[in-house]
């Protein structure tokens, strides 16, 4: 259904330090830290009691505009660019 794809979020950065298991050889001691909450439409209707599909609701915890120098070398990042760096993620639906 529609209602199934279309997804309603929020996300809530803090600057922290850098963890130290990613801070081996780098300068940089601050880094955005953001978690990321989104559910889609159905999931908003089963709060009204509306059937509008299966309710699925994601989240993800990880660094935003990770600076290259943080992320492990085995994963072949670029060191001229940034990336998102997402920890975990987690989908929530119904069985």
């Amino acid at each position: 259904m529609f209602y199934e794809d279309v997804y309603v979020g929020i996300t809530v950065y803090g600057g922290i330090k850098a963890p130290k298991m990613l801070c081996a050889s780098t300068t940089e001691e601050k880094v955005l830290l953001g978690v990321d909450i989104r559910c889609n439409v159905a999931a908003l209707g089963g709060l009204f009691e509306c059937d509008l599909g299966t309710p699925k609701v994601k989240v993800q915890i990880g660094i935003k505009n990770c600076p290259a120098e943080l992320i492990p070398s085995a994963m072949g990042v670029k060191k001229n660019m940034t990336y998102d760096y997402w920890f975990l993620r987690m989908t929530f639906t119904v069985a």
